[in-house]
């Protein structure tokens, strides 16, 4: 949750570099969601909600960048 909660402030500073930061941020914080998840499914981990937090967080992460790109160059 924490790389979902980075990557997003990240994408939302509209500078290319940091933009770039967040991508990778939330793409990290995607996987890490996904394999909670999947921990809490095999009932190895009791965190549902930050799991699942985690992985929306990472996907509008790596959505944000894309979005403003295509918004800005349209």
């Amino acid at each position: 949750m924490v790389l979902g909660i980075g990557g997003c402030l990240c994408s939302l500073t509209f500078t290319t570099g940091i933009m770039g930061v967040g991508l990778v941020l939330g793409a990290a914080a995607a996987i890490c969601g996904w394999t909670a998840k999947t921990r809490v499914e095999r009932q190895m981990a009791n965190n549902p909600g930050v799991a699942t937090t985690g992985r929306i967080l990472g996907i509008l992460a790596m959505l944000i960048p894309f979005a403003y790109v295509f918004l800005r160059w349209t």
